[in-house]
C-alpha cells in the first residue's frame, strides 16, 4: 500500500513546481514589459498638461510623433500591471500550497492576510503584509484595477461622476443633474495619470515585489534566490 505521506509530498511538490514555472513565465512578462515601457518613455511624452486653456484639445503640447508614443507607453504600462499582480499571485499559490491556507479563490493579499498563515509563520505574515500595506502597492491595486475595470486612467475624456461613485471624480463640468449645491450625477472632462506618475509607481512596485522575494527567502521551506530581479 501507498504511503499517503509520501504521497502527499509527491503532489505538493508538483504543484510547487507548477507554481514556480508560471511564476517564472510571469516575471518574464514584467521584464519585456518594464523594457518597453521604459523605451518608449525615454522617447519622451509631454503629458503633464492634458488639456489646452481653452478645454477644446487634449494633450496641447504634443505633436503628432507623441500619440503614437503614448499609445506604446500605454500598452505597456497596462500589460506591466496585470504581469507583475499575476506574478504576486502565483507567490499566493506558493503560500496556499506550502501552509495549506485552503483558500478557495487564491490571491496575493487574501493569502497574506490569511489568519492561518499568521498562525504558520508570524515573521513572514508580518513581512509581508507591509507589502499590501504600502502605499505604492495599494495605488497600483487601485491602477490595476482602474485599467481592467473602469475608466482608463491613462486616459483623458468624458466621465460621470455620481455621488456614490467619487473615484470618477469630474475635473471640468459640463452638466449635472439634481439639486445645483448636490447634484446626484455631474458629466465633465477628467484628467488622467501622466507616464511620470506611473513611471515613479511602478519602479516603486518593482521594489516591492524584489522585498516579497526577500520575505519569502527567510522561510526556509522557500527557496526563490534565483527568481530576484
Amino acid at each position: 500500500m501507498d504511503d499517503p505521506n509520501s504521497s502527499n509530498h509527491l503532489i505538493e511538490n508538483i504543484e510547487m513546481e507548477s507554481c514556480v514555472l508560471h511564476l517564472i513565465h510571469r516575471l518574464s512578462g514584467v521584464k519585456k514589459s518594464f523594457v518597453m515601457l521604459m523605451f518608449y518613455y525615454e522617447m519622451g511624452i509631454p503629458d503633464k498638461k492634458w488639456l489646452d486653456s481653452n478645454a477644446n484639445r487634449y494633450f496641447p503640447d504634443f505633436e503628432a510623433k507623441h500619440f503614437s508614443i503614448k499609445s506604446q507607453f500605454d500598452y505597456y504600462v497596462d500589460v506591466f500591471y496585470y504581469k507583475i499582480f499575476s506574478a504576486w499571485d502565483s507567490v499566493g499559490h506558493l503560500l496556499n500550497v506550502l501552509y495549506d491556507l485552503k483558500l478557495d479563490k487564491v490571491y496575493f493579499k487574501p493569502a497574506v492576510e490569511c489568519e492561518k498563515l499568521k498562525s504558520n509563520n508570524k515573521n513572514l505574515s508580518d513581512c509581508l503584509k507591509k507589502i499590501v500595506n504600502d502605499r505604492v502597492y495599494m495605488k497600483a491595486n487601485k491602477l490595476r484595477n482602474d485599467i481592467t475595470h473602469s475608466y482608463l486612467p491613462s486616459s483623458p475624456g468624458l466621465r460621470v461622476d455620481r455621488n456614490e461613485k467619487t473615484e470618477n471624480k469630474v475635473e471640468y463640468p459640463i452638466f449635472s443633474i439634481g439639486d445645483s449645491n448636490n447634484p446626484s450625477v455631474v458629466v465633465g472632462l477628467s484628467g488622467c495619470i501622466t507616464s511620470t506618475d506611473f513611471v515613479e509607481n511602478i519602479k516603486g512596485l518593482l521594489n516591492l515585489f524584489v522585498k516579497t522575494i526577500e520575505c519569502i527567502k527567510e522561510d526556509n521551506k522557500i527557496n526563490l534566490a534565483k527568481l530576484i530581479i
